[in-house]
């Protein structure tokens, strides 16, 4: 009932995110307000507080990202960009003959504020920062080793906290396309994105469900455990003026 209410909360925003843009746009014509659509790879990983985990390499985990977002241009170098994002996240860590993997997926609500550089050139870098609120949907955690096998266990509130709150930084840079009378804009941009909350479940740190936690030995109590993330995505946006009359 709290995700059905979260996500529900996350549209009714960007439809009031839609309407101010609206407004925007009516105030100016030539404004880049609008809509779009993003996809891309984040290469996830989750940060240990406690050195026991060292003995486990990281190795690369790639995850997929979608996304859809409004995009408010407030002045000419400045603009909001309301977003939520369906993300993988997650872990996957090597030690001998033991490998484990979390794959998580997360709905994410994201409010970026953009800075924008060159915004009526050909080429239009920018940077940009945003609160992210996560919210854990699903997955698999999978532990694998010689005295084991290969276990797996759905992701749920047993063993992954639902909820974190994170901040992404970065840098894009944006290209127009035209098509006729019809206007659009690409951008590709690469950010990293860090999370404050604690993964680890009540029921993890309670010591009640620790079957997959990567050693028996170390458990959620003497350590936290953070996302983190390297985000690559190309986008296109289509302003809200693409749709007007022309004369």
């Amino acid at each position: 009932m709290k995700k059905n209410i979260i996500i529900v909360a996350a549209f009714v925003l960007v439809a009031l995110c839609q309407l101010s843009c609206e407004k925007l746009v009516a105030q100016n014509s030539n404004n880049k307000s609008g809509f779009g659509f993003r996809v891309g790879r984040n290469h996830a990983d989750l940060n240990y507080s406690s050195g026991l985990y060292d003995m486990y390499t990281h190795k690369d985990h790639w995850q997929n990202q979608y996304g859809f977002f409004l995009n408010c241009q407030v002045s000419k170098h400045f603009a909001i960009r309301p977003e939520i994002d369906y993300i993988g996240r997650g872990v996957s860590l090597k030690f001998e003959d033991i490998t484990y993997k979390m794959d998580a997926k997360y709905v994410d609500l994201r409010l970026p504020f953009i800075l924008s550089f060159a915004p009526n050139s050909i080429i239009n870098p920018y940077i940009f920062v945003a609160p992210e609120f996560c919210l854990a949907r699903d997955g698999v955690i999978t532990y694998k080793s010689d005295q084991t096998g290969k276990i797996s266990s759905d992701i749920s509130d047993a063993n992954l906290s639902q909820y974190d709150v994170a901040v992404i930084g970065g840098l894009g840079i944006e290209f127009p396309l035209n098509i006729g009378q019809f206007h659009m804009s690409l951008a590709a941009e690469g950010g990293y994105s860090i999370g404050f909350f604690d993964t680890f479940s009540k029921d993890e740190i309670n010591c009640e469900s620790i079957l997959l936690n990567p050693s028996p030995y170390i458990l959620p109590p003497e350590s936290s455990r953070n996302n983190k993330g390297i985000e690559v995505v190309v986008s296109i946006s289509i302003p809200f003026s693409s749709f007007g009359s022309n004369d």
